[in-house]
């Protein structure tokens, strides 16, 4: 509702910090993004992670996952191949690790440009919507 009602506006960024799987899946998402699928690439990842660089988001994993959520192959694999979002990536990164940033979930409530409070971990509906209603205070 919040952002429905423009009250909010949500910002997603990578921080891709776990080794290169973790990395090219980043650059991924957002070649499916270019085909309008960023989050249901995003969330595919999500629910078949297998440890940390174990293979499960190699190139070609990647490549079946794209296929597997009707992307068009050709431009999915050019995009991935090309490195097309690896510096969008890696200053993404960047900017996480500037501002705080020291693991996932993690979020930032920003009121006129300034933080007012934080989300760590994986906090509860309640708890953010909390933060967020004192935020617009």
């Amino acid at each position: 509702d919040y952002i429905k009602n423009g009250d909010v506006l949500f910002v997603y960024r990578d921080w891709a910090f776990l080794g290169p799987e973790s990395v090219k899946s980043a650059e991924a998402a957002r070649c499916a993004g270019d085909q309008g699928k960023f989050w249901e690439y995003h969330d595919y990842l999500y629910n078949h992670q297998n440890g940390e660089n174990q293979g499960a988001f190699s190139d070609p994993n990647l490549k079946s996952f794209a296929q597997i959520l009707n992307l068009n192959s050709s431009n999915f694999d050019k995009c991935l191949d090309e490195g097309k979002y690896a510096q969008a990536v890696a200053d993404s990164k960047a900017g996480g690790t500037k501002a705080g940033v020291n693991g996932t979930p993690k979020g930032f409530i920003l009121r006129s440009g300034k933080i007012v409070s934080t989300i760590d971990g994986a906090e509860s509906f309640a708890t953010v919507k909390q933060k967020i209603d004192s935020a617009l205070r």
